[in-house]
């Protein structure tokens, strides 16, 4: 299969070889009609030539993209950052692309790079949770608790049906020894994911917290 680049170049290479053909003509006849069926072929093919071009660039970075999902699913977040860093530098305003490089990096504990790339992303979607959410984990596992919860609100608003949200809200209640709104909050998770793998865990917990024997969580 022909890359990209190489089709792009054939169709540049075309494009100008009509174009002198035009000036060939265009010298030669005078003849306005020949004149503009060349530019109009050689236009055509420049449009062809980026268009493809532009659809196979489109294709590379959604191959990359899901490739670097599957390394991260399946706890190669070593791998998987090393293509996300690759799609942020091919796309700096990949909102998607930089969720990814973020999460890989609060899994192997760069926490403070995390963090910033956590915020780029904010800047580039700030109406949009997941960047929030993330930003908010991080910063709890920095012991940022200010800052985590004010993240974590700012997820909640955006995006009220999210039951991840509300339970690491409820962990991060827990650490602030609010027994009251960490449970409101786990109820809340298993009311919006009622089929959750941790479902039992959970219950324990308000059990736990219930009964005032409960000790912070961590994530």
């Amino acid at each position: 299969m022909m890359s990209m680049n190489k089709k792009i170049l054939i169709g540049l290479f075309l494009a100008v070889f009509i174009a002198l053909l035009y000036q060939y003509f265009n010298f030669q006849y005078s003849d306005l009609k020949t004149m503009n069926t060349v530019l109009a072929i050689s236009a055509m093919l420049l449009a062809v030539s980026l268009s493809e071009g532009y659809r196979e660039s489109k294709d590379l970075y959604k191959n990359l993209l899901s490739e670097a999902d599957w390394y991260f699913k399946n706890n190669n977040a070593m791998r998987a950052r090393q293509i996300f860093e690759s799609l942020v530098k091919i796309k700096p305003r990949s909102y998607e692309a930089l969720l990814g490089l973020g999460q890989c990096n609060r899994i192997l504990r760069e926490v403070r790079t995390a963090e910033q790339i956590f915020k780029r992303a904010i800047k580039l979607e700030p109406e949009r949770h997941e960047a929030y959410l993330f930003l908010g984990i991080t910063q709890f596992n920095m012991k940022q608790t200010g800052e985590a919860l004010m993240a974590f609100k700012k997820a909640k608003m955006l995006h009220p049906f999210d039951a991840d949200v509300y339970y690491f809200m409820a962990k991060l209640y827990e650490r602030l020894r609010d027994s009251e709104d960490a449970i409101s909050h786990y109820k809340a998770y298993l009311e919006l994911n009622p089929n959750t793998r941790n479902g039992v865990e959970v219950t324990e917990r308000i059990k736990r917290l219930e009964a005032g024997i409960a000790t912070p969580a961590e994530v």
